[in-house]
């Protein structure tokens, strides 16, 4: 009889904090989704109320995944731009 008990008080303690949603939250506003369908599956999972850590784990390898590269982020470099300044001239 105390099993489902157990049960619900283990999940309790399993549940994603909520600076750990929020940092999820983040991600995902800064992923590079293109399927309008994976954008919805992160967002579902995200805001889930029954978020586990170890399924929270899994979202960040995952969003992770789709972060910008750091070189991405920055202007091109000289050559870059002399490179495509030859395909006008």
């Amino acid at each position: 009889m105390g099993d489902w008990i157990d049960d619900l008080f283990d999940q309790r303690e399993r549940m994603a904090p909520l600076a750990v949603r929020l940092r999820l939250e983040h991600m995902l506003d800064h992923a590079v989704i293109v399927d309008r369908r994976e954008q919805f599956h992160f967002e579902f999972e995200v805001m889930r109320d029954d978020l586990t850590t170890d399924q929270a784990d899994e979202l960040f390898r995952a969003l992770g995944d789709r972060q910008r590269r750091i070189p991405d982020m920055y202007a091109p470099s000289q050559s870059q731009v002399a490179r495509w300044i030859r395909l006008f001239c």
